[in-house]
């Protein structure tokens, strides 16, 4: 995996609220190396084609997933709450 990807995928997943990347504002992501490339002037107008569209057969379809990944029994892992729900969703 490209080495911008990866970061770019670890800092999105990072659990912990104020470190994960976009906690200080959508810029943070759109100036991230992985988005370098993207137009944002024509994603805001809905103007981008996708690059790959999936054939999907139905809402549950886990055909593009791994089985080392579908076979595995859910783990819950709960996220923490936040301190303050009313800026949960800014």
């Amino acid at each position: 995996m490209d080495v911008d990807a990866r970061d770019f995928i670890g800092q999105l997943l990072e659990k912990k609220l104020e470190k994960r990347l976009g906690f200080n504002g959508v810029d943070e992501i759109k100036d991230h190396k992985f988005m370098r490339d993207v137009d944002w002037t024509a994603a805001e107008k809905r103007n981008m084609k996708p690059v790959i569209v999936p054939r999907i057969g139905h809402d549950l379809d886990t055909q593009f997933f791994s089985a080392e990944f579908t076979s595995q029994p859910p783990l819950y892992s709960p996220a923490e709450s936040p301190l303050n729900a009313n800026t949960l969703f800014r």
